[in-house]
């Protein structure tokens, strides 16, 4: 996995890729036990040109976890990041779970007075909580700290800091601080069944002006998160570099340059990004180079058609990272998160599991090409 650090000042600021490099990201049952540890370090050390940077998880499983679980972890992890360290890798952590994915392993997952991410529809997500709420960010404040006492290199906030998706609950999140955070930006005060048929009701422009500002005011839910995780990290060393993993989040607000310099902080510090979303097969793994080419790598985003809309009515709104931020009009699918089948990053469904890795070498590929497949015991030259 190619990634690079981006110097803060915004997206549109040119930086010069200085180097290039190798990430892994290494699974809990392969860094906790003791034994575990020492194999993988004696294995990426047989294999030394194939690593320069591993990002230990936080969790194997994606609801937001206890504190005690992340207060032991976080232990663990400072002495496995010092190893590392010694080992001659640049380590960090990849915390999994800031507000949580989707509702699995509930029976392992955060309980208590936290307030959690409510839909549009009113569903109630179990293992995902809303990032307004205040028990929620001294719980945010409190691991974050507990991480960074780690002394990681960087930290990776991975990519369940998004406002849709947090299965089951889609098109949040509704909960009452957010309502009553909505109507003081706007001025105007909704239940959640009042902003549902608003969402849809008067002209195009009453509209188009209010789904405008439910997406800035979802932006600004997470910008004031970031702001949290930004103050505590940095608090503690202004040294550790944060990263953030995006994907096609639409619905969000795409203010990438407004989250990347919160994460920066004023220190200024390096800002690490990973753009997530894409899709391909793995039988073609050349199918992922046209998405992997789009700004953010988002997809495209289209306004619903009416009920006996015709043809002629034009083109409908359309967005991609590719062409840059959406139409505020539009409406993304939802990308379905966690389903039992394989799936990429931002959930979209790829083949059943095998329990092989199809590869092919094509002729004209040069006889020193070698393949590194991610966290395999080997490596593969063609």
């Amino acid at each position: 996995v190619n990634m690079r650090q981006r110097k803060s000042g915004g997206l549109g600021h040119k930086t010069a890729i200085s180097e290039a490099f190798l990430s892994f990201r290494i699974g809990v049952l392969l860094w906790e036990p003791d034994a575990r540890f020492e194999e993988l370090l004696e294995f990426l050390d047989r294999h030394r040109t194939a690593a320069d940077e591993v990002a230990f998880f936080t969790s194997p499983i994606h609801p937001v976890l206890p504190l005690d679980v992340i207060e032991r972890r976080a232990g663990i992890l400072k002495k496995r990041i010092a190893a590392a360290r010694k080992a001659g890798f640049r380590a960090g952590i990849n915390f999994l779970s800031t507000i949580g994915h989707c509702d699995e392993y509930l029976h392992l997952a955060l309980h208590g007075p936290y307030a959690p991410i409510v839909g549009l529809d009113g569903a109630r997500a179990g293992g995902s909580f809303c990032p307004n709420g205040e028990n929620l960010r001294e719980y945010v404040r409190q691991s974050y700290a507990m991480m960074a006492q780690a002394a990681p290199e960087f930290i990776w906030l991975d990519d369940d800091l998004r406002i849709d998706n947090h299965r089951p609950a889609n098109r949040g999140c509704c909960c009452e601080t957010c309502l009553r955070l909505f109507a003081d930006a706007v001025g105007r005060s909704f239940t959640r069944e009042e902003l549902r048929a608003a969402f849809d009701a008067g002209t195009p422009a009453e509209k188009l002006a209010l789904r405008r500002a439910w997406i800035a005011h979802n932006a600004r839910s997470l910008a004031r998160l970031l702001a949290l995780i930004e103050q505590t990290v940095h608090t503690i060393n202004p040294a550790i570099a944060l990263g953030l993993m995006t994907g096609e989040y639409f619905y969000d607000g795409y203010d990438f340059t407004t989250r990347a310099d919160v994460l920066a902080g004023p220190p200024k510090t390096p800002v690490k990004w990973r753009p997530g979303g894409g899709s391909g097969k793995r039988s073609r793994p050349v199918r992922v180079n046209p998405a992997s080419r789009k700004y953010g790598r988002g997809g495209s985003a289209r306004l619903a058609p009416k009920r006996g809309a015709s043809a002629a009515a034009g083109p409908r709104p359309r967005a991609s990272g590719r062409d840059g931020p959406e139409h505020p009009a539009a409406v993304p699918e939802v990308p379905r998160h966690c389903p039992p089948l394989r799936t990429t990053a931002n959930g979209r469904i790829l083949a059943p599991p095998r329990h092989h890795l199809p590869l092919r070498i094509y002729p004209h590929s040069s006889k020193k090409f070698q393949v590194s497949c991610f966290m395999c015991q080997g490596r593969q030259a063609g």
